[in-house]
């Protein structure tokens, strides 16, 4: 490679070091850590949803780290509380679309914790047959509402074959159907 590739690739980098947060479908993040590729991952994922992240008022903090959490039994490669995404590059780093639909769901925890007060999620948590809301030990990741919100949301708005949560966690992502789900979050967050 000449002296101007390597300068432009150089430039390109610096550009995704130093760029402002970001906007996917009018959404507010930044990162913390990862790569060019990682991030880009991300914003790719948001992207291709069709759900307006924008919905979220404040910016969201997206962290990109080498690890992996647990919660009681199962390994998570990701996790989110209100205005931080905590994301594994073992996931990021996966070829194609499998990471997607893993971080809009991530990000879709982002919505509930932004727009929703206790009495939507406990209508919630019912119309999509969530056991509780909030986990607790010894559920698993399908039985919590907020989780099978989160999977839905990324489901109905990116129901692509490489959407990875349609087949994952015991197919909580169709608690659902699109069509109910997107008139209730037209009625509670005005949009989608």
């Amino acid at each position: 490679m000449g002296g101007k590739t390597y300068l432009g690739l150089a430039l390109v980098a610096l550009v995704l070091v130093l760029a402002p947060p970001a906007a996917a479908r009018g959404g507010h993040y930044r990162f913390d850590g990862g790569t060019a590729v990682e991030r880009m991952q991300v914003v790719d994922a948001l992207n291709v949803s069709a759900f307006n992240w924008s919905v979220v008022p404040w910016t969201v903090t997206i962290h990109i780290r080498s690890a992996s959490w647990s919660r009681g039994s199962e390994e998570s490669l990701g996790y989110s509380v209100p205005g931080h995404i905590y994301l594994s590059k073992k996931l990021l780093d996966e070829p194609g679309q499998v990471s997607w639909g893993y971080v809009q769901h991530e990000y879709a925890h982002e919505v509930d914790s932004s727009r929703f007060n206790e009495a939507i999620r406990k209508r919630l948590n019912y119309l999509l047959v969530g056991k509780s809301w909030w986990w607790h030990p010894g559920m698993t990741h399908a039985q919590v509402g907020g989780e099978r919100f989160a999977s839905t949301l990324a489901w109905t708005y990116w129901p692509s074959p490489n959407n990875i949560l349609d087949t994952w966690a015991e197919n909580e992502a169709r608690a659902m159907l699109p069509g109910p789900f997107k008139k209730i979050m037209r009625s509670l967050v005005g949009c989608c």
